[in-house]
């Protein structure tokens, strides 16, 4: 998804999908040169000025011309959605936000998380599970999904029923907890990216 010595412009405007136009410096690969067509790529799009910028995942196609697909917004001047790019020129490349590097982001606390190389997100901590599935929110929210919770009883407190997590309700800033019998303290693991 990250590949070296990327870099495009578009002029294309708005939200959607952008026209790639090919390398003029030798010295740079296109996306579909790099990466193939039809393949998920970490990108960054901004304006000339830096004013307005986007970190994403999109998917590259080969096409006259080449195509950037955006698929998932991941940072953005536009408090994390997708940008509206104006007119002119915008500079397009293959870069990983340091949020998804494993250097910068963490939080070793109770309630905490980790960001691993490569991108998965490890999160941790404890909240309150019950007969009526009370909601619980992981330290941050994943940035693309949550991919699978695993929660039990908090300190290996005795419990005479059990916890599950409802698959259905759970979601990039947290999930769903039923106890069987009775409210309880619950611990939680859950990974995504």
């Amino acid at each position: 998804m990250l590949y070296d010595r990327v870099e495009q412009t578009t002029i294309t405007t708005g939200t959607g999908t952008l026209s790639l136009v090919a390398p003029s410096d030798a010295s740079r690969r296109s996306f579909v040169q790099a990466a193939g067509s039809g393949t998920q790529v970490f990108y960054c799009i901004e304006t000339i000025d830096g004013t307005q910028y986007e970190y994403g995942i999109g998917t590259c196609t080969a096409g006259s011309p080449d195509t950037l697909t955006r698929t998932t917004v991941l940072l953005s001047s536009n408090s994390n959605a997708l940008v509206n790019f104006p007119s002119g020129t915008k500079r397009v490349f293959s870069t990983l936000p340091a949020s998804r590097s494993g250097v910068t982001s963490r939080s070793l606390s109770p309630n905490g998380y980790q960001m691993l190389p490569g991108g998965a997100l490890l999160q941790w901590g404890t909240g309150n599970a019950g007969p009526g599935g009370p909601s619980i929110t992981f330290p941050v929210a994943f940035p693309v999904a949550c991919l699978s919770v695993t929660a039990g009883t908090a300190n290996g407190a005795s419990y005479g029923g059990y916890i599950s997590v409802d698959n259905n309700l759970v979601t990039r800033t947290g999930f769903v907890a039923y106890a069987s019998g009775g409210a309880v303290t619950s611990n939680f693991f859950a990974i995504g990216y």
